[in-house]
């Protein structure tokens, strides 16, 4: 699924760049009804920034992480993939 979506998002990017229209931001309300996901109780260090929440999905060995501004439709502002040896999993 995440693929799909992930080559969706990209499909409708590029048809919106081709046609002159406004790139559309993705919001948290539709990556939450969209993506698979967890919530980090923290931003990884690298990623942390004021006003900003982050969400991990996983695919295969990937850590993806996405991190929404808190202002307004929260939209993404950041993204990371992490492959598997560029994080741990702590399971409480």
């Amino acid at each position: 699924m995440y693929r799909t979506l992930t080559a969706a998002a990209c499909a409708a990017a590029i048809a919106s760049a081709a046609s002159g229209a406004e790139p559309h931001s993705l919001t948290y309300s539709e990556f939450e009804e969209s993506v698979p996901h967890f919530d980090l109780e923290d931003c990884p260090a690298s990623m942390a920034a004021p006003k900003t929440f982050c969400r991990v999905s996983f695919n295969g060995d990937a850590v993806h992480v996405f991190v929404f501004s808190e202002d307004g439709e929260q939209p993404l502002v950041g993204f990371r993939s992490f492959d598997d040896d560029g994080y741990s999993l702590e399971l409480k």
